[in-house]
């Protein structure tokens, strides 16, 4: 079984080494017709995987991805391996519990903490505790906006809060990975906690000041808007994840899982750990493309469960 070689800012493709024969394959006979139709590729196990040989000559422990065959050249059609057992039941039952579960608490969370940001912004004015949650029509201009001074104070004070969170999020990282694990874990969470509440008050801060003490015409409006998207482009290059959330959900279509965390523990990306899960990522996403590449030619490559345990153990 040949080497898979990676070229520098190229598609990753097959690469042949010179110091190796050609290999027959269904490919082949694309390029020349001397060779024979090969029905089939023989599954390479684990256990018979060659080395990756380096340019030097020197090999790394394992392969990391294995050729299958799943092509019939009879009816050309492939085999798709379909979810067995519990996984297609977690497949099945993912959406379902991410729509009608986590994501209506997540709201009902965010609600709450709206209210009680809006309670403490009544508390500070003076005004009642009611006020703009009781669904009443204030028009008669009794209570009035909420003064700049309640709205900036508590603003700039969660905003020095989130900087001090985000400067010592390894201090915290490394503080909680020494406790137990219970311990740990109800640490992360009161972190989530204290995160997430900083969030909605930024977000009512900010969102009061807009609504109270800025133009209400639409061409105002869709000014600020673009502004603040070309501001957005400029200082972080990209339009993606515009939204800050104290919590990460997602879906491991490699293991199976749903994950539901906070961003210390998936965020906590630095030095050598950084540098060792970026090439994980790197060769996990260099594995798929090797298989959407190939498809093209008729031969479907696989990460098995084997190759992933193989890329925890190394990294």
């Amino acid at each position: 079984m040949l080497p898979v070689y990676l070229i520098q800012g190229k598609t990753p493709r097959l690469s042949i080494s010179n110091n190796n024969q050609r290999r027959l394959s269904i490919v082949s006979k694309h390029f020349d017709n001397e060779y024979q139709n090969q029905q089939q590729v023989q599954i390479i196990g684990s256990e018979l995987s060659q080395p990756l040989s380096n340019a030097d000559g020197s090999t790394n422990r394992r392969r990391l991805t294995q050729i299958i065959s799943l092509v019939d050249d009879n009816n050309n059609k492939e085999n798709v391996v379909k979810l067995k057992g519990r996984y297609l039941l977690l497949f099945i039952v993912e959406p379902i519990l991410i729509g009608c579960l986590l994501f209506p608490l997540l709201v009902l969370f965010w609600d709450c903490g709206w209210n009680l940001t809006v309670t403490m912004l009544n508390s500070l004015n003076g005004f009642p505790l009611t006020y703009n949650l009781d669904g009443q029509n204030y028009t008669d201009d009794v209570y009035g906006n909420y003064s700049p001074q309640s709205l900036i104070v508590p603003y700039v004070i969660v905003e020095i809060l989130l900087l001090i969170f985000y400067l010592g999020q390894d201090l915290f990282y490394d503080f909680f990975k020494r406790q137990h694990t219970l311990i740990e874990m109800i640490l992360l969470k009161i972190h989530m906690l204290i995160l997430s509440f900083m969030y909605i008050v930024q977000w009512e801060m900010i969102w009061t000041i807009l609504d109270q003490y800025t133009p209400q015409e639409w061409t105002f409006t869709m000014i600020l808007s673009l502004a603040s998207l070309f501001v957005l482009i400029i200082i972080t290059g990209t339009l993606s994840d515009l939204v800050c959330s104290p919590f990460v959900v997602s879906y491991d279509s490699i293991e199976y899982c749903v994950r539901f965390e906070c961003p210390l523990v998936t965020e906590h990306v630095s030095g050598l750990q950084h540098e060792r899960i970026m090439t994980k990522n790197s060769l996990e996403s260099y594995c798929y493309n090797m298989k959407s590449d190939a498809n093209n030619d008729q031969i479907s490559l696989k990460i098995s469960m084997e190759d992933k345990t193989t890329i925890n153990e190394i990294f």
